[in-house]
């Protein structure tokens, strides 16, 4: 009989974001050994799968709760907590996205139902010490997105009772294991990218004199941004800096000469993301505190060499091969690097033909058999040896060392 596992997953699920990536790796966990599903309180009227349990099957919202909807969220909420509880049976896996209320926890502990916590972005006290670090050094005072100490501490206990813990990245890893995570409960993973979407896609953008550097994510703090004005504008490549995302208002007003430049690009957030990856020459992304991006999987799928911080390399960049690797604190070898990637065109066209080969082993697909074979081994030991050759060739790359600030 297979292992059953019971994803929840506690917001609005729609096919944009964390969301997506949830479905996309409860998707392919469904295999040989494993079937799984995902809990979710509502789902957007786009989202739609046989493994997908909502709720309010029958409530469904073109976009994630807005304010006059919190008494119908309050109520789905609750009745996703009991609905999940109910179906899990001895032996059932529990696999915890995002932020899981700690009664849930408890119970299933008292259950003793095995737990997985996905983390998708680094340990909640270290994101807060890098963050608070990085406003401090803008000279500015953290008001504004900070993790409440119940949130962190609630994270330390459902990590300590969980029976093992998903990290999509070397970085990731390092925040756990600083954090106490033993590293012997932690299963390496990645993430991935959807060969579909990069089909009927056209440049959304008109040719440039010079390349076209691309950022896609929120123009903020935390992915780095300010350093990214600051290098480009110090560099002085030939081509245009295109910001794909919301701009953070700190960002704004304290870089809004940068933000003015003719060279610099912002159409704000975009939802066809694969007609800007089709735009561009290179991703650059010098985040200082991140999981395991899923721009770097898709600029890589699309042939884009990227320049990124090792926060946001993941699993997938590899330095001097699909791209740089770059300490996000030296901007001279930001700059430098945005220099030698903009004027060597055969570099990029050998960086891009190695990023193509690269995204080939990160495809949704392989990303989901990879940790179907994880889960199976730990949890199930000998249950993997029923997987098919391809299967049990897929193991997830190994750790590289990882930068994070003491």
């Amino acid at each position: 009989m297979d292992l059953m596992l019971h994803m929840l997953f506690t917001d609005p699920c729609s096919d944009m974001g964390i969301a997506r990536t949830a479905m996309s790796i409860c998707r392919h966990l469904n295999g040989p050994g494993l079937s799984a599903c995902m809990h979710v309180p509502t789902a957007a009227n786009s989202v739609r799968a046989p493994f997908l349990r909502p709720s309010l099957p029958y409530i469904r919202f073109p976009v994630p709760w807005e304010p006059h909807f919190r008494f119908i969220a309050r109520y789905a909420r609750a009745r996703m907590y009991r609905r999940f509880l109910d179906s899990l049976k001895a032996g059932d896996i529990a696999y915890l996205w995002s932020d899981v209320a700690m009664s849930c926890v408890n119970e299933l502990a008292e259950r003793d139902i095995r737990i997985i916590r996905e983390k998708f972005n680094c340990h909640t006290a270290a994101a807060q010490r890098i963050l608070d670090e990085a406003y401090a050094r803008l000279g500015v005072a953290r008001t504004l997105g900070r993790i409440p100490a119940r949130v962190v501490e609630d994270e330390r206990r459902t990590l300590a009772l969980a029976d093992l813990v998903s990290s999509p990245s070397p970085a990731v890893t390092e925040s756990l294991i600083q954090e106490g995570v033993p590293a012997e409960k932690i299963v390496e993973t990645s993430y991935g990218w959807d060969p579909r979407l990069t089909t009927a896609h056209r440049c959304v953008l008109p040719p440039a004199d010079g390349v076209t550097v691309l950022f896609v994510g929120a123009v903020c703090v935390r992915k780095g941004a300010h350093l990214l004005l600051e290098c480009w504008s110090r560099a002085g490549v030939r081509g245009r800096l295109v910001l794909c995302g919301p701009v953070e208002p700190l960002i704004a007003e304290l870089y809004r000469d940068e933000l003015r430049r003719p060279d610099v690009v912002t159409p704000g957030r975009v939802r066809d993301v694969w007609s800007f990856y089709r735009s561009a020459d290179l991703l650059v992304l010098p985040t200082l505190e991140e999981g395991s991006p899923l721009v770097c999987y898709e600029a890589l799928a699309s042939g884009l060499p990227a320049l990124v911080s090792p926060m946001g390399a993941g699993s997938v960049v590899r330095d001097g091969q699909e791209g740089f690797v770059l300490d996000c604190s030296d901007r001279e070898a930001w700059t430098d690097a945005l220099r030698r990637l903009s004027d060597d065109e055969e570099l990029r066209r050998h960086m891009s033909g190695a990023a193509r080969q690269r995204a080939i082993e990160f495809t949704w697909e392989r990303t989901g058999a990879r940790r179907r074979f994880e889960f199976l081994r730990r949890l199930r030991p000998g249950a993997e040896s029923a997987l098919t050759a391809p299967d049990r060739s897929m193991q997830a790359s190994p750790p590289r060392e990882a930068c994070i600030p003491e």
